[in-house]
């Protein structure tokens, strides 16, 4: 028997998911995915060529260093870096670690559209009935419980799993385990529900998973 703790009714507000879609830019977003990846990688590189340089070294670790010591200490840094920022190349350095530092916030904009707007935006829609399973409830062993793919706050509770259920190959021993698996599927299944546009399971890549009750 299963029990659904959570169910919003389906007022889908004039829109489906290919609206929210277009609405986000996601493919717009994912696109530049790529394209940062592999742009971040080759001004990494580059700026570890201009490390050779002993000011954009010092600069550099002087950077890091702010992150971990007190105010007094990060005045003196901040001092010597003024300094160092004499140097074309500790200049160059600079430039080119903010250009990184932009492209990553695309790529991180790029997981939140799809991990909380998109998912957002879906929970106005007639999301459906497929489960990412969790586990037992308690010691006693006795039922299990399993949360929306979509929206983690919709449970059911069951001894008989009667809805579609996604489940690992090994068994999760640990509550960390089993909400790292959720958030691993969750999201994968909205990154190709935003390929497809479609909630079926159908053609989607989950990862390594078994689904019950196709």
């Amino acid at each position: 028997m299963c029990y659904n703790l959570l169910k919003r009714s389906g007022d889908i507000m004039n829109k489906n998911v290919k609206d929210l879609v277009d609405y986000y830019e996601i493919d717009e977003k994912r696109d530049r995915l790529s394209h940062n990846k592999l742009l971040i990688l080759r001004l990494n590189k580059d700026m570890s060529d201009l490390k050779l340089n002993r000011n954009v070294s010092m600069y550099a670790y002087d950077l890091d260093k702010l992150k971990y010591c007190d105010d007094f200490e990060k005045s003196i840094i901040k001092e010597e870096m003024r300094i160092l920022e004499r140097d074309k190349d500790v200049i160059l350095y600079k430039e080119l670690l903010i250009h990184v530092h932009r492209l990553e916030n695309e790529i991180k904009e790029y997981y939140k559209t799809i991990n909380i707007d998109l998912r957002e935006g879906l929970m106005d829609l007639d999301y459906p009935d497929i489960f990412v399973n969790q586990g037992y409830v308690d010691s006693t062993r006795t039922d299990k419980f399993a949360r929306n793919v979509i929206i983690p706050g919709s449970l059911i509770i069951f001894d008989e799993c009667d809805e579609k259920l996604i489940d690992s190959y090994r068994e999760l021993n640990s509550k960390r385990r089993k909400r790292h698996f959720y958030n691993q599927v969750s999201f994968r299944y909205l990154e190709e529900l935003s390929k497809d546009c479609s909630f079926g399971l159908e053609g989607k890549n989950l990862g390594n998973v078994k689904v019950l009750k196709k």
